[in-house]
C-alpha cells in the first residue's frame, strides 16, 4: 500500500531521524574504523541515547536544540559590529543630543561604563556617524599630525586608514566620501575620494 499515510509518516520520522543521526555522527570522534553501534554518547549538551543506530526522540529534540542555541550564537556574532555602532549612535544622540554628521569627541580614556562595546581604554576617540542617503557626499578634512584613523562602514568594514597609516601619511587630507549609488562628478586632484557599499 503505496499511499498509506501510516507508512509515509514512519518514513518520515525515519528521514528526521537519519539526518539527525547524521548530524551527531558529525560531531563525534570515532576511535577505530569498525567502531560499533553505541546506545548512548556523553557531550556536552547531555547524554545522547540511541536505538538500534537511531537517535531517540529525547536526543532528537536535544540536537534540534543545540543546533538553534549554534545559529543564535552565531547571528549575534555577526551582527555584533552593526549593533556595536548603533548603540554609539543612540547613546550619543540620547546623552549628547548629537546626531548623524555631528562629531562626538572623548573627553577622556573609554571606560567599562561606556556606549562603545569595543572600544581601548588608551585612546581618545573622535567619531561622526554619517549618513550619506540623507546628505550626500561628504568631506572629512584629516590635519596633518600623527593621527591613526579609519573609515568604516556600519559593519565596521575598513574603507580606508587616515592619519600616519592612510594615503595622507599623516600630512593631512581630504576624503570625500559618497554613497555608494553616487554617479555624480569627483574632483579628479586633492582628494581621496571613497565609495563605499552603504551609506552609512
Amino acid at each position: 500500500m503505496i499511499n498509506d499515510p501510516r507508512r509515509s509518516t514512519a518514513m518520515t520520522i525515519r528521514h528526521r531521524q537519519g539526518l539527525v543521526a547524521a548530524a551527531v555522527a558529525a560531531v563525534l570522534s570515532v576511535t577505530s574504523a569498525h567502531a560499533q553501534t553505541v546506545d548512548s554518547v556523553g557531550t556536552r549538551i547531555g547524554t545522547l541515547k540511541f536505538e538500534e543506530g537511531f537517535p531517540t526522540e529525547e536526543t532528537t529534540r536535544k540536537v534540534f536544540d543545540e543546533i538553534d542555541y549554534q545559529r543564535a550564537v552565531q547571528a549575534y556574532l555577526w551582527a555584533y559590529p552593526a549593533v556595536s555602532f548603533e548603540s554609539i549612535r543612540v547613546g550619543t544622540k540620547r546623552d549628547l543630543g548629537t546626531d548623524l554628521n555631528d562629531m562626538v569627541i572623548a573627553d577622556n580614556f573609554a571606560d567599562p561604563k561606556g556606549l562603545w562595546l569595543t572600544a581601548n581604554d588608551t585612546t581618545i576617540y573622535a567619531l561622526t556617524n554619517v549618513d550619506l542617503g540623507k546628505s550626500g557626499p561628504v568631506v572629512v578634512d584629516i590635519p596633518p599630525g600623527a593621527i591613526v584613523g579609519l573609515i568604516d562602514d556600519f559593519w565596521q568594514r575598513s574603507i580606508a586608514d587616515v592619519g600616519l597609516p592612510g594615503p595622507d601619511g599623516a600630512k593631512g587630507g581630504k576624503f570625500l566620501l559618497v554613497p555608494p549609488d553616487y554617479k555624480g562628478e569627483t574632483p579628479q586632484t586633492g582628494y581621496h575620494v571613497l565609495q563605499g557599499t552603504m551609506n552609512n
